[in-house]
């Protein structure tokens, strides 16, 4: 196999689908989370013979806050065993302005996160909801000055 130098990992877990999204992802089923690991970490050992360092590693979907801080603590140890990064490293991982929760954004900090992208679409309400988006446009404000409290980027 190539050498691996950059990753996307999709992590297909939503509290609720927007009505514009495409992509593949599950709605409001934290109960499958834990079979979502599993069956990552097999894929990884199945696909990886052993561990290649990456310079890029990014985290979209879905939305993977939405995983609970343990669920994410697991998902980057699979990540760091099959997929560590370089010491200069871009680590991105998408978030929902509702997540940004101090314990989360400093888990994922810790993890090796380094650039944080926000899932916000607007700061128009009427535009978020015509997107069907949880989030007001003072919630995304908030989200993004507590992620700039843990991250330049």
């Amino acid at each position: 196999m190539a050498e691996v130098r950059s990753a996307y990992v999709h992590v297909p877990f939503c509290s609720h689908r927007c009505g514009y999204c495409n992509f593949t992802l599950i709605a409001g089923r934290a109960d499958l989370v834990p079979s979502y690991l599993n069956a990552l970490g097999r894929e990884l050992e199945l696909t990886l013979d052993e561990a290649s360092e990456v310079e890029t590693l990014f985290l979209g979907g879905g939305t993977p806050s939405f995983l609970s801080v343990s669920e994410l603590e697991h998902l980057f140890e699979l990540l760091n065993r099959w997929l560590p990064t370089t010491s200069s490293a871009e680590v991105s991982c998408e978030v929902n302005p509702l997540d940004c929760r101090p314990a989360k954004l400093e888990m994922l900090r810790a993890a090796g996160v380094n650039r944080i992208s926000i899932g916000g679409q607007s700061f128009s309400a009427r535009k978020l909801s015509v997107l069907q988006r949880d989030h007001s446009p003072d919630e995304l404000r908030k989200a993004i000055a507590t992620c700039q409290q843990y991250f330049d980027r």
